[in-house]
């Protein structure tokens, strides 16, 4: 059996991010709005005032690992990383923190199910990279998780 993987890639830069090993990927979606309630009905009788249209949220959970593959798919900036390459979990984590969740709002981000047809070159924006900065679990891997809106933004 084959290992799922995501590729993230930011538009402009071309940087990628291939996540692999996979622990889940999880979507949502919601249409926030308000209940006004009038007096003395049942609650199926409220009306409901919409605050935004529909929105939709990818979480990615998985392992940052190193298991010698380039995680950034040859897409790394010459000369930022040994060997050009972005392998360890050091590596990884200054990767994601700092080149995939771009500082611009402008940025925009592709999300690419390279294993199988659920995300196929789908627009995102990066909301929330969440990493360890210390854990014990093992030295040769992290448990991590990235949220995606989707869509892109307009700055």
């Amino acid at each position: 059996m084959a290992l799922e993987t995501l590729t993230l890639t930011l538009a402009g830069d071309g940087y990628e991010y291939t996540f692999v090993p996979l622990a889940g990927v999880s979507e949502s979606q919601r249409k926030d709005a308000v209940s006004i309630a009038p007096p003395g009905r049942p609650a199926s009788e409220n009306i409901l005032l919409g605050l935004s249209g529909m929105q939709g949220e990818i979480t990615i959970n998985f392992n940052i690992h190193d298991d010698g593959t380039d995680k950034a798919n040859g897409t790394a900036p010459v000369g930022d990383f040994t060997n050009d390459t972005v392998v360890t979990l050091e590596e990884q984590r200054r990767w994601l923190r700092e080149y995939i969740h771009d500082f611009s709002f402008d940025a925009t981000w592709t999300l690419t199910h390279d294993t199988g047809p659920a995300f196929d070159g789908d627009a995102v924006f990066v909301e929330e990279i969440d990493i360890p900065t210390l854990q014990q679990e093992s030295p040769k891997w992290y448990r991590a998780s990235v949220r995606l809106r989707r869509g892109s933004s307009t700055a």
